[in-house]
């Protein structure tokens, strides 16, 4: 329930991308729904799955070439399951829906929360037991994975991080969600631990390091792509009365030497 109203909140459990038509788990999830609101009572017809069923990871700041994938993937009669690259309800839910057998191949081009594994922070996908890049792989599905926003780590609220912080930072929500560089050290680690998790797939298992950046910040902005947003450049944090403010740098976020650290 919603304080104050008489509304209640529904977990769609995977991303509403849009498209022509709905996936298998949002029309499960808005059958039950609807049901509930007009029969009163949570249960209904299932809906007729796909023979076969694809699952991608997404964040915020990934390129439009998804749409591309999801399109194609969804012309040759594979359902397209999405979930945003957001710890808990992301990688974590996905990792079990691959487990329950749900998914015949994985395209996860967000790896995101190995990130802010690593560096600590919220997002992090590896919980309960279960850990992130490992359910396709220890079932020999294919897959096919990039380090989509791996330059990223995900701060949350700002209190979480020292007022005289020097790091490359980006204000993604106002007031909500700041995004931080992380250093070599961090790529490094993280690099190395993708490694090991991915070492470990029976299966077929794809790897794809793109060379003009990690995601649409990473790109460099004085170079506009055809059919993606320019790169942004770096903010500081600085405090001003009192309140924290993001003053732009001319610094790009854009920074191929430290991608290469991955």
């Amino acid at each position: 329930m919603i304080a104050g109203s008489d509304i209640v909140s529904i977990w769609s459990i995977s991303d509403l991308t849009g498209g022509e038509r709905v996936n298998v788990i949002e029309a499960e999830v808005l059958n039950r729904s609807c049901c509930r609101d007009c029969q009163g009572r949570v249960t209904s017809p299932l809906h007729n799955r796909e023979k076969t069923c694809y699952i991608r990871h997404s964040i915020r700041c990934d390129p439009p070439h998804l749409i591309t994938a999801k399109d194609y993937l969804t012309s040759q009669g594979y359902d397209f399951i999405s979930f945003h690259a957001l710890g808990v309800t992301g990688g974590y839910t996905m990792e079990r829906l691959v487990e329950a057998g749900m998914a015949v191949g994985i395209l996860d081009v967000t790896t995101a929360e190995i990130m802010n594994e690593v560096a600590g922070d919220v997002l992090v996908a590896s919980v309960r037991g279960k850990l992130r890049l490992t359910a396709a792989g220890r079932l020999g599905m294919p897959q096919v994975l990039l380090p989509g926003s791996v330059d990223i780590i995900n701060s949350g609220l700002l209190r979480q991080f020292p007022k005289s912080i020097e790091r490359c930072m980006y204000e993604h929500g106002q007031g909500l969600v700041t995004l931080v560089k992380p250093d070599a050290e961090q790529m490094d680690t993280t690099g190395k631990l993708g490694a090991e998790r991915l070492n470990q797939a029976i299966g077929p298992t794809v790897f794809i390091f793109p060379l003009r950046g990690f995601d649409t910040y990473d790109n460099d902005p004085n170079v506009k792509p055809r059919i993606a947003p320019p790169g942004v450049y770096c903010q500081k944090m600085c405090v001003e009365d009192n309140n924290i403010v993001f003053k732009p740098t001319n610094k790009p976020w854009h920074d191929p030497i430290l991608d290469l650290h991955l």
